[in-house]
């Protein structure tokens, strides 16, 4: 994993708001208020998960997934927060274990010649949560296959749901 110093950060940050900002800017001229509603909102969505995240006591697992779309990879990581609860410190070892062990997996088994997404879900309800949810597509699937069970034998306790075939792959852990 990349160490980024603060001008990265900002270099980076810029870059993906000015990206944002040229889609606006390019669907206003050609009248797509529409589209321009839905990148507004996109990037207002963004930003709040952004803010949970930063804020849940976690910095590692936080930076780890705010910066890791600044790479180039195979799929892109989404996530969202979905938790009022601001201490999620005593799971952070356990979050950045599994999700460098998911991208090292996802990095080396998906096909490069479609859109690849990660989404990683943090909730609430009756426990703490963390969400797997990947569309796109596997390559080398018997590996993926071997892989997945060595990661279900030592997280086997907290799994709560796991299923995946060719396009897809979803594991919800308990983790309180």
């Amino acid at each position: 994993m990349k160490q980024w110093d603060m001008l990265d950060v900002l270099r980076h940050y810029r870059h993906d708001r000015l990206n944002d900002l040229q889609l606006i800017k390019g669907y206003l001229k050609i009248g797509r208020l529409d589209k321009v509603e839905a990148i507004v909102e996109l990037v207002v969505q963004q930003a709040f998960n952004e803010s949970r995240l930063s804020s849940m006591g976690f910095d590692q697992f936080a930076k780890r997934l705010i910066s890791y779309n600044w790479e180039s990879r195979p799929f892109i990581v989404q996530y969202e927060v979905s938790t009022e609860d601001p201490d999620w410190s005593m799971h952070e070892n356990d979050l950045v274990s599994l999700f460098n062990l998911l991208s090292d997996i996802f990095d080396g088994k998906t096909a490069g010649s479609v859109e690849n997404e990660l989404l990683i879900n943090l909730s609430e309800t009756d426990g703490k949560y963390v969400e797997f949810d990947f569309h796109g597509k596997l390559i080398d699937i018997k590996a993926f296959e071997e892989e997945l069970q060595q990661l279900k034998k030592v997280w086997i306790t907290r799994i709560e749901q796991f299923t995946w075939s060719e396009e897809s792959f979803y594991m919800k852990l308990r983790l309180t």
